[in-house]
């Protein structure tokens, strides 16, 4: 049980993450505008209403397994305050990370000067280190 645990604490981090990122980077470079296709949005909210019915579900689980009379250890519950602050890191980071690609493709798109090969390079360094380290 704790895979599925960890799996529904993932998705349910990730969508949510991935909507208030977008909302981040409507609310700070486009006064608010949500900056993504209404359909997709949609997907998204739905995605997110599942994730978090899913963990919802696995909490009663765990509730009931609690009740039972012989020693079953249990399973643990899903912290949404937990869930909650690992949005919120996530959330930043994804709209950092987007912003910067952005930002370094944009550099690179407008001018192939090699100053701005180096400028976008160094935005894009942190986040090709850091999915190297993911990756390894």
């Amino acid at each position: 049980m704790e895979f599925v645990r960890t799996e529904l604490c993932a998705a349910l981090v990730n969508v949510r993450a991935t909507n208030a990122a977008i909302d981040r980077i409507g609310g700070k470079y486009f006064k608010g505008i949500k900056v993504i296709f209404k359909s997709d949005a949609d997907a998204l909210d739905t995605l997110a209403q599942r994730a978090a019915g899913m963990v919802s579900n696995y909490n009663k689980f765990a509730e009931l397994l609690a009740t039972v009379p012989f020693d079953s250890g249990g399973i643990e519950k899903i912290d949404h305050e937990r869930i909650d602050q690992a949005v919120g890191e996530k959330a930043a980071t994804l709209a950092d990370q987007w912003v910067a690609l952005a930002h370094a493709q944009t550099l690179l798109l407008l001018e192939e000067r090699e100053e701005d090969a180096k400028k976008a390079f160094k935005l894009l360094r942190p986040i090709l280190e850091a999915e190297v380290r993911a990756s390894a």
